[in-house]
C-alpha cells in the first residue's frame, strides 16, 4: 500500500458543511492562457567518445559518437544532426573518394532484428565519393549502429564510428486521486495543458518513479528527480483582494518513501465561517470569472548525465459543480391582510 500525502486545495471544509455535492473530482478544459511545459536539455548535443561535445561545423570522425536526442524529440528548432570528417591517408593518394555506409552493430539481436537501421540513423555525405558527411537520429534506438566510411579505391581501408543513444524521459505519468470518492485517474502526464480540480475535495498525488517512461537507448542514465507543487502568489494576492480571503499556504517537503515522489500542497483556511453563504457564493462567483488563473502549479524536474528533463503544469481550480446558495428570501408585500 502505497504512502499517500494530502493535497487538500482551498475550502477543506465546504462539502461539510454546506451539503453541496461535487459530481467529479477532476475536470479537463482548454485553458487559453496558460499551458503545460515540456523541455530537453541539452537538446541536439551529440559526444564522442570521451564525452566532448560535437560542435555545429565539420568534427574529426570520432570513433564513438553518443546522441542525445533524436530528430522526432526535437520540439524547440529543426534538428540538424552532426557533420564529421574522416581522414583519407596518405595525403598524396591517386583516388581518395570513400563510401558511407550505416548497419546495426548486431542485426540479429532481439531489439534490432527486423528493424530498417536508416529509419533510426542517416548518414548523408556531402557529395558523391565526399569525405564529410551529416549523421542524422531520426528516433532512439536500442541496439549499437555503426558507420562505416571505405576507400573506394582499396575496400580494405576502412574506419568505423560506434553510434548510441543515451536513455532520455519521454513522458511522467503522475497520479491524482480524490478520497472523498475513492476516485483516482492514473497516468495523467504532462502533455495535458491544464488540471482542473473541483474546490472542496482532498486530493492525494504522488509520482512512481518507475513508472516514468523511457526512449529506446544503448547507454543507460539515471536522474536526479525533485516535484513541488507551488502557489502562484499573484493570483492568490487577487484572489484575496476580491474576495477578502486570505488562505495560509504551507508546503510540505517531498516525501520519496517507497520508491515514489508525493508533491502534497495544504492550502488552510483558519478562521472562516463557511456557514456564510454570501461568503461562499463570493467564492463560487470568483471561481466562475476567473478559469484563466492558475493557483498552483505543478513542477518537475530530473536530472540525468545526459539529459535534463522538466516539465510544469498549471492547476486550476473549479467551483463549477458547486451551488449558488441562497442567501435571502424577500415576500413580495410587506405584510398580507386575510
Amino acid at each position: 500500500m502505497k504512502k499517500k500525502l494530502l493535497a487538500s486545495i482551498l475550502a477543506l471544509s465546504i462539502l461539510a458543511t454546506t451539503g453541496v455535492t461535487v459530481a467529479s473530482c477532476v475536470a479537463f478544459k482548454d485553458k487559453p492562457t496558460s499551458e503545460s511545459t515540456q523541455t530537453q536539455s541539452p537538446d541536439d548535443q551529440v559526444t564522442d567518445e570521451n564525452g566532448n561535445a560535437l560542435t555545429e561545423t565539420v568534427n574529426a570522425m570520432p570513433s564513438r559518437m553518443t546522441f542525445r536526442n533524436a530528430k522526432m524529440l526535437s520540439s524547440e528548432k529543426e534538428y540538424e544532426g552532426v557533420t564529421i570528417q574522416a581522414t583519407v591517408k596518405p595525403d598524396n593518394a591517386t583516388n581518395k573518394n570513400v563510401s558511407w555506409t550505416v548497419s546495426f552493430l548486431n542485426a540479429n539481436s532481439a531489439w534490432a532484428k527486423g528493424k530498417n537501421v536508416n529509419d533510426y540513423v542517416t548518414v548523408t555525405p556531402q557529395s558523391e565519393g565526399s569525405n564529410i558527411a551529416t549523421v542524422e537520429c531520426l528516433q532512439p534506438f536500442g541496439e549499437q549502429i555503426k558507420i562505416t566510411v571505405t576507400s573506394l579505391s582499396n575496400p580494405n581501408a576502412k574506419a568505423e564510428s560506434r553510434v548510441d543513444f543515451a536513455k532520455r524521459i519521454v513522458s511522467v505519468p503522475f497520479e491524482v486521486a480524490c478520497s472523498e470518492e475513492n476516485y483516482s485517474l492514473r497516468y495523467l502526464d504532462f502533455s495535458m495543458e491544464a488540471l482542473s480540480l473541483n474546490v472542496g475535495m482532498t486530493w492525494d498525488l504522488w509520482i512512481d518513479e518507475p513508472a516514468c517512461v523511457y526512449s529506446d537507448y544503448t547507454i543507460n542514465d539515471s536522474f536526479a528527480t525533485t516535484l513541488e507543487i507551488y502557489a502562484n502568489e499573484n493570483v492568490l494576492a487577487q484572489f484575496s483582494a476580491d474576495t477578502g480571503i486570505t488562505p495560509e499556504i504551507t508546503t510540505l517537503e517531498m516525501d520519496r518513501t517507497e520508491g515514489g515522489i508525493y508533491g502534497p500542497l495544504v492550502s488552510i483556511l483558519d478562521g472562516i465561517n463557511w456557514n456564510d453563504a454570501t461568503l461562499y457564493n463570493t467564492l463560487v462567483d470568483w471561481l466562475a470569472q476567473n478559469t484563466d488563473k492558475a493557483m498552483f502549479t505543478l513542477h518537475y524536474k530530473a536530472v540525468g548525465q545526459y539529459s535534463t528533463y522538466e516539465a510544469e503544469l498549471p492547476i486550476y481550480l473549479s467551483g463549477e459543480a458547486l451551488d449558488v446558495l441562497v442567501t435571502q428570501i424577500i415576500l413580495n408585500q410587506s405584510h398580507i391582510i386575510i
